[in-house]
């Protein structure tokens, strides 16, 4: 759009030169008179085309102005969203890190409260089995003294 725009300022110059040295140019002394009508017509035609030819780059560069001033306010609503978007990938990276670590911290306390967990059966395991152990001996024990009572029993 930029380079639409310098081209058709470039061309409008060119055409206002030219209408300048048609406006300059000496008229020569022609003895027809028809022929000079026809010369002015076509050289009125000209500047008329001309003057379009003006007019329609005029218009162009109005155009490219607008498009360009368009352009500019899409760029700046893109820098607007852009932030946003920044804003709101901060914030979704702030959010996700504090779940992180609140996930490391809640899977730390979930193994300590297993390792405590581990180790209280371990110690409930071991007292059984001494329990376990103990009466057995007792057992043992109460059958020793009672085979001991049979035989004296039976001694008697």
């Amino acid at each position: 759009i930029q380079s639409e725009y310098e081209q058709l300022q470039q061309s409008s110059a060119l055409l206002e030169a030219e209408i300048e040295k048609l406006k300059q140019a000496p008229a020569k002394p022609v003895p027809d008179l028809d022929k000079q009508l026809r010369e002015a017509r076509d050289l009125k035609n000209e500047i008329e085309m001309l003057r379009a030819e003006k007019q329609k780059l005029l218009d162009g560069e109005a155009s490219s102005k607008q498009k360009i001033k368009l352009l500019e306010e899409v760029q700046m609503e893109l820098v607007k969203k852009e932030e946003k978007n920044s804003r709101y990938y901060d914030d979704i990276t702030q959010k996700f890190s504090l779940v992180t670590k609140e996930r490391n911290e809640l899977a730390k306390r979930v193994e300590e409260y297993e390792t405590q967990r581990r180790y209280e059966a371990e110690e409930m395991a071991s007292m059984l089995n001494d329990r376990n152990e103990y009466l057995e001996q007792l057992e043992k024990s109460i059958m020793q003294i009672k085979d001991d009572k049979d035989k004296e029993y039976l001694r008697k």
